[in-house]
């Protein structure tokens, strides 16, 4: 019931059934009218909600790297597929001097605008920190301690901060709490990057460990979210690790961009959708043959 018609009468008996068909009528008109006011109310108040969700997506999009870095030696490549509007996941290259970068990606705990917001914060901590310091594991600490501050109890940020050299292939990482990266090396091997900590914003006193490690040409470093490999089939079976490394590997040779397009290709063709239920970030970083390495170096001069 959106409203009444009351009609009142000094008489007795004085309405007849042709007044009440034209009171029918009436309130039938009435109740249209109010009916099509409030679907249209509705509608302007979507329209504005999605409009600020518009906007706030480009923001979002703009804290996200534009292009990947150009790294002698090193090809990279990174897809971010939010599951709604606007979401949690995140990554970014932190440029930490001639020879030195910071690769990063992280996952706030839920979807939508309230995990999108503490991305947001969670990213001019992180850069701040990495640029201040070079331990690690300090970062990681100090990261912690200001997700504790500005996160609500519900939520939580997982994420694995790296630092390359670039020049001698040093890889130095800490992971909290994060899905650990796949390391895949040029000799058929693969590893994963455990060594960390908890997730960020658990409890306070966080202690974390880093880890080292060296890229040789011909390997690959995959850095995702848990929307990467969990996207499941009808049998409600997960796409899970054992794909990703095969998608990745069987573009083996093939620019960064075609291992991103490989994995998006593989994990809609197993659960059947073009979506996904949960934010989709993904990060490929190839180090480059010596002969791969001058085609590269050729190619840059080239668009120079």
């Amino acid at each position: 019931m959106i409203g009444c018609l009351n009609v009142e009468s000094d008489r007795e008996s004085a309405f007849t059934a042709d007044d009440a068909e034209l009171l029918q009528f009436f309130a039938s008109a009435a109740a249209l009218s109010i009916e099509r006011a409030l679907l249209h109310r509705q509608v302007l108040e979507k329209q504005r909600i999605e409009d600020q969700l518009s906007v706030a997506r480009q923001v979002q999009f703009g804290l996200l790297p534009g292009a990947p870095p150009r790294l002698l030696g090193y090809d990279v490549a990174a897809v971010n597929l939010p599951t709604h509007a606007i979401g949690g996941d995140y990554y970014d290259y932190v440029p930490l001097g001639e020879e030195r970068i910071g690769v990063v990606v992280a996952d706030v705990s839920g979807k939508g605008i309230p995990a999108a917001l503490i991305m947001a914060t969670f990213r001019a901590a992180l850069r701040t920190e990495m640029r201040r310091q070079a331990d690690l594991c300090a970062v990681a600490a100090r990261l912690n301690d200001a997700v504790l501050e500005f996160r609500d109890a519900s939520r939580f940020v997982t994420a694995v901060c790296c630092v390359l050299d670039t020049a001698s292939g040093e890889l130095r990482y800490v992971n909290c709490g994060h899905n650990p990266p796949l390391l895949l090396r040029g000799s058929g091997t693969s590893e994963m990057l455990r060594l960390g900590g908890s997730a960020l914003g658990l409890r306070a006193a966080e202690s974390f460990e880093a880890g080292t490690l060296q890229l040789a040409p011909g390997d690959t470093l995959v850095l995702y979210t848990d929307g990467v490999v969990e996207p499941a089939n009808g049998a409600n079976a997960e796409f899970g690790m054992e794909r990703l490394e095969g998608a990745v590997r069987a573009t083996g040779g093939l620019p960064a961009s075609e291992a991103l397009r490989s994995v998006v290709d593989a994990t809609r063709a197993f659960s059947g959708r073009d979506g996904y239920d949960d934010d989709f970030t993904l990060v490929v970083l190839n180090r480059l043959a010596p002969v791969e390495a001058a085609r590269s170096a050729a190619r840059s001069a080239e668009r120079r």
